[in-house]
């Protein structure tokens, strides 16, 4: 029956998930802004002088909602229950509790309830919302360099590679015309052409990794090499000439078709990563090392999301009741910190340097006991341990 009363709310525990609630969902709110925020200013520098600039902005920015939701979510819950709990004590609501008989562990019910619900949502985001975001924004960034002028902004190109250099000059924006241009480009056989003009163009086609440059009043000199008797590389004849047009490929931005999903261990959904494999045409072509280092990360970052209530409770009711702004900001970085080194231990893993039980579990495993047996010295404590 007390086990059973356990998970029987009541106007307390209504009273404490209240006062939890109202703290946290300003918080989520505020976190999911200044992080949408950060996205709206990348965002922004692409699409910026596009026509349709408010439709593209809300398409890439709603691509980062469910994702930065489920960030924002964590650090509500954590801001939440510390805001909340020593609010609690401060108000001395917390002794008027227990002094009903609600123990510290009973007070704790509607924190953990929430944390769970938080770790179902984040366990949807982290296994299928946050690889579609990550592929989805590669994708928006290339169809945005797919139908936009070469360069948004206008000014000068440079492109090398191939044996084959192009510098045009004075690019004005979305009309992609130029003022000069000039193309020096060597051959196997030892020819090198080197060309000169103006006014001209630069097309983009569809689908097709190239553009394509247009010049009218061009000059051209050519240039024939050869090596002498001691092995260096002289001209051996030239010739100059003139042209009315001009036309060739130039590779600044690849315009054709995005990729498909699934080239590296982020952009996998939970089940790929544990037991389908890669998408489509990545099949067996990603390492499983970094894999199953990032579906473990991703198990982890799951389970941490349980903890947060009890390292935020206990960085604001012990040693007293009054926690100070300092207790807050160390509560709030411990909880960062050790997210980040979660990132950073994934990534000695991705490269299978160390496996995961040593970056990922066995911290996390260390963590849990701190926390466990922290709780229950805490629950020893006179007033904490009572009949509920």
């Amino acid at each position: 029956m007390q086990t059973l009363s356990f998970f029987k709310f009541s106007r307390i525990d209504l009273y404490v998930l209240w006062v939890i609630l109202r703290p946290m969902r300003n918080i989520f709110i505020f976190v999911l802004l200044i992080l949408e925020c950060v996205r709206f200013r990348q965002g922004l520098g692409l699409a910026l002088h596009q026509d349709n600039l408010v439709a593209l902005m809300i398409t890439y920015l709603s691509q980062w909602v469910a994702l930065y939701s489920g960030l924002a979510m964590q650090m509500a819950l954590a801001v939440g229950v510390m805001l909340g709990f020593a609010g609690l004590a401060q108000n001395r609501e917390l002794d008027a509790m227990h002094a009903l008989g609600y123990s510290l562990h009973r007070l704790m019910v509607p924190a953990v309830l929430l944390s769970l619900l938080v770790a179902a949502a984040d366990f949807c985001i982290l296994g299928w919302f946050q690889p579609l975001s990550i592929y989805n924004s590669a994708n928006f960034v290339h169809q945005i360099q797919r139908f936009v002028s070469l360069l948004p902004e206008g000014g000068d190109l440079f492109v090398s590679g191939g044996g084959k250099t192009v510098l045009i000059d004075n690019i004005a924006p979305k009309s992609n015309e130029f003022g000069k241009i000039f193309v020096y480009q060597t051959y196997d056989d030892g020819k090198t052409v080197t060309t000169g003009g103006s006014k001209g163009h630069v097309t983009i086609v569809d689908d097709d990794p190239n553009q394509y440059y247009d010049v009218e009043d061009v000059r051209m000199m050519q240039i024939n090499l050869a090596r002498n008797d001691q092995g260096l590389v002289l001209p051996e004849a030239y010739n100059a000439s003139s042209s009315s047009k001009l036309k060739g490929p130039v590779r600044a931005i690849d315009t054709s078709r995005f990729r498909k999903r699934g080239s590296s261990e982020w952009e996998m959904t939970f089940d790929e990563l544990a037991w389908s494999g890669p998408p489509g045409d990545y099949a067996g072509k990603v390492s499983p090392i970094p894999m199953q280092a990032e579906l473990n990360y991703r198990i982890v970052q799951v389970l941490y999301i349980l903890l947060l209530p009890f390292i935020a409770v206990l960085f604001v009711i012990e040693p007293r009741r009054n926690p100070s702004p300092f207790r807050f900001l160390a509560g709030l970085l411990t909880i960062l910190a050790f997210h980040q080194f979660l990132g950073m231990a994934t990534s000695v893993s991705r490269k299978g340097d160390l496996p995961v039980l040593v970056t990922l579990w066995l911290p996390f495993m260390i963590l849990t006991l701190v926390v466990f047996f922290r709780m229950r010295w805490l629950s020893t404590k006179p007033g904490f341990n009572t009949a509920r």
